[in-house]
């Protein structure tokens, strides 16, 4: 099915089930991330954030795996609203990571954010790093999983019949820049302890991603 809606609604969601993607899901996968994450980067107890949760299937897999606590912000109300019908302790809200205006200074220990950076618009990205820095404790760290310039070349894949939402396709050097730029730096041993990890979902996904700390 061809994914045709651009903005977050019921319909961004049906088009997405439709395509085989239900965000609502929980299941083994949802688990075993949660348990790869969590324990690759000793995140057992700590406080996190999931940007762009959808409907809080990772949020709810971290806590199951050991986070004390996990919020997750959606800018999606239809599925923000299916999480917490699911998950009722789950800490889901409405809200835009440009402005965590939810959140208090150096609320989080550590930021999740997978498949959710290529939506946002290109000219707020350094608003957002600079937000999430602002949300998160010093030392805290911050991975993204993100589409990138060299994914599509590897992959073989044209804007042209990708979800129109996907508005931020750069390069891994324009993402790093971005980051250091506004509050982190690149910690090649939490990516390398992410993809050397026993049940490491990076080396089985051609993935992109970052691990950023804050400084």
């Amino acid at each position: 099915m061809t994914l045709t809606s651009t903005s977050y609604t019921r319909r961004y969601y049906d088009e997405h089930v439709a395509a085989g993607l239900d965000y609502a899901v929980y299941g083994d996968w949802q688990r075993d991330y949660g348990r790869w994450f969590v324990d690759a980067l000793g995140l057992r107890g700590r406080v996190l954030l999931d940007v762009g949760c959808a409907c809080g299937a990772l949020a709810h897999g971290f806590e199951e795996a050991g986070a004390v606590l996990c919020h997750g912000v959606d800018l999606c109300e239809h599925m923000i609203q299916a999480g917490r019908n699911r998950w009722p302790t789950l800490r889901l809200d409405v809200c835009d990571c440009v402005n965590l205006h939810l959140f208090n200074d150096a609320t989080f220990d550590a930021i999740h954010s997978a498949q959710v950076a290529e939506h946002w618009q290109p000219h707020l990205v350094p608003c957002i790093f600079l937000e999430l820095r602002r949300a998160i404790r010093m030392g805290g760290l911050f991975f993204c999983c993100m589409d990138t310039v060299e994914l599509f070349q590897r992959q073989g894949r044209d804007m042209l019949r990708e979800d129109p939402t996907h508005v931020c396709i750069r390069p891994l050097a324009w993402w790093d820049e971005q980051a250091e730029a506004n509050g982190w730096q690149r910690d090649v041993d939490a990516q390398s302890a992410l993809r050397e990890h026993p049940r490491s979902y990076i080396g089985r996904y051609d993935w992109d991603y970052r691990c950023w700390r804050a400084t």
